[in-house]
């Protein structure tokens, strides 16, 4: 699921269907019986990526980076609580585009 995400990030011109999207949605729990060794090889790959943020946002999206960073789970709560604007989280991800490459 993270090396598809990875796809959406690392290659030009590349999405993800709406049903990949659901599934990798409903199913992202299992990516805590993939090897951390896996997962953090394909994260390293998406931060690498020149559309990085694509591949956060869609790791939100679809939840797996809740699943992968649990406690960014606490800026969502907090932004829920409070309803702020601009959200906590949204602000802290958006930081990725930003990021540039040389």
């Amino acid at each position: 699921m993270v090396q598809a995400i990875r796809h959406l990030s690392t290659m030009s011109g590349f999405s993800l269907a709406p049903e990949v999207i659901t599934a990798v949605s409903e199913n992202g729990a299992s990516t805590r019986r993939a090897a951390a060794r896996r997962i953090k090889y394909e994260l390293d790959l998406i931060l690498l990526a020149k559309q990085v943020y694509k591949g956060i946002e869609a790791l939100r999206q679809t939840g797996l980076l809740f699943e992968i960073f649990p406690e960014l789970l606490s800026l969502l709560e907090l932004d829920r609580a409070n309803r702020l604007d601009p959200e906590a989280l949204g602000h802290t991800l958006g930081a990725f585009t930003h990021l540039f490459h040389f």
